[in-house]
């Protein structure tokens, strides 16, 4: 599918529409589009309903208002701490992350009724869901720290319904010395601990998608 601003379809235009009427200080996300269309095409995922969706980490709600706007039978959860101090995560914006949860909010406003905010760590929402939502996307984007990414990976996996979705993000993010500094550790932990469970789909230096073949046991 074409991105040029001519070319592109009616649902990224509306998107780039909505974009314009909010407020995103930082874009970590549109070069990620053209993979996402391509799942989102292969995948089928513009007709499956209820289509449910997970996202960790969303600091000002450009992954999330893209994946709204794209998928209009989509019911999106957003993890994040959406804490007051900056992070390598987010780019060290002290000055953004103490608005960052009221941006998102604003941003997200047109989608309210199928966008729930949840404000706590990746952790405390795995360990304080009371409903077994079963998800059909996950897209993980949370803290980069390879430990934490291989929780998030594991907890997301078993919440993942069987041909759902999961996208690691920053495959390639090397912004700390240490190798257990940056996502891709945590996320070749999680391929090899369950390969044979999965199929990867897509991948770039940016991004890995996969699709859960089976569910894995926990016994």
């Amino acid at each position: 599918m074409p991105l040029g601003r001519q070319g592109a379809p009616p649902l990224v235009r509306e998107f780039r529409r909505q974009v314009r009427q909010g407020t995103f200080d930082t874009d970590w996300f549109t070069s990620k589009i053209p993979m996402w269309l391509l799942i989102f095409e292969s995948e089928n995922l513009w007709t499956k309903a209820p289509l449910n969706c997970l996202e960790i980490g969303s600091w000002q709600g450009l992954s999330a208002l893209f994946l709204l706007t794209q998928l209009p039978l989509a019911n999106l959860i957003c993890v994040d701490t959406w804490g007051e101090k900056g992070s390598a995560e987010n780019g060290q914006r002290t000055d953004l992350a103490s608005t960052a949860l009221s941006t998102f909010k604003k941003n997200l406003a047109a989608h309210s009724a199928k966008c729930n905010a949840f404000q706590g760590t990746s952790d405390h929402y795995f360990a304080n869901r009371h409903v077994e939502t079963r998800f059909d996307f996950i897209y993980i984007d949370g803290s980069h720290r390879a430990e934490q990414v291989l929780k998030d990976a594991v907890n997301s996996f078993s919440s993942l319904r069987r041909d759902g979705i999961m996208i690691f993000d920053d495959l390639g993010w090397k912004q700390r010395r240490h190798v257990l500094g940056n996502p891709a550790a945590g996320i070749i932990a999680f391929l090899n601990l369950h390969q044979g469970s999965f199929k990867v789909i897509a991948c770039t230096s940016k991004q890995l998608a996969i699709k859960k073949t089976k569910t894995v046991s926990t016994t």
